[in-house]
């Protein structure tokens, strides 16, 4: 048992620094957008990081699979992962570091 929760919390821990590397990619990406018109390729790439950041809160579920869903279900899988990063950014918010820039206040 004493590994298997050493296993879990390895996993989370994993999880949650993939997902604090996907949030600072798509932060870099919303920057890039405030100071200039992305490219197609570019604007194609950050639209990809952040699904794969809303994906991270869905487990089974990877930006290849989602693409074969129905855009019915493409819809509601956006809603429930948006809803579950929203959660964890306010989390994040709550124990950021006080230091300016670290973590961007959401937008509402």
């Amino acid at each position: 048992m004493h590994r298997e929760q050493n296993a879990e919390n390895g996993d989370r821990e994993k999880l949650e620094e993939t997902r604090r590397i996907l949030f600072r990619k798509h932060m870099d990406c919303a920057s890039q957008a405030t100071e200039r018109l992305m490219s197609p390729g570019a604007a194609s790439d950050c639209s990809d990081i952040y699904l794969r950041l809303k994906l991270t809160f869905l487990p089974g579920v990877d930006a290849e699979g989602f693409k074969t869903f129905s855009p019915e279900t493409r819809a509601r899988i956006n809603r429930i992962t948006y809803v579950a990063y929203r959660s964890w950014l306010q989390r994040q918010l709550a124990l950021a570091p006080t230091s300016e820039g670290e973590y961007p206040k959401p937008a509402q």
